[in-house]
């Protein structure tokens, strides 16, 4: 029962600050680059993928729970456009909008 409402709870939360309970590909997210020390900026993912993965072709993910993406720093990185260049963040550096 503990387990149920802590999942419950997490949704709650969720819901009442006006999240999505998944992040994917094409999202909108608030990122704050060098170790969270930059100003937020809007960005949009491209990729979703875990770091060890980095440079695995099928590592790529298209929908991830908050939690989850969330639940290890460094665990997984996202790739996104500033300007015309390809950058890419941790994911302790990506908030929902």
């Amino acid at each position: 029962m503990l387990e149920f409402e802590s999942e419950l709870n997490n949704l709650m939360s969720i819901l009442e600050e006006g999240h999505k309970e998944y992040l994917e590909v094409g999202d909108e997210v608030i990122h704050r680059g060098s170790w969270r020390e930059d100003a937020p900026e809007i960005i949009r993912i491209l990729n979703i993928q875990k770091s060890e993965e980095t440079l695995k072709i099928d590592g790529k993910i298209s929908k991830i729970k908050w939690k989850d993406f969330r639940a290890i720093d460094e665990e997984y990185v996202v790739d996104f456009l500033e300007g015309v260049e390809n950058k890419w963040a941790y994911n302790y550096q990506i908030d929902p909008v």
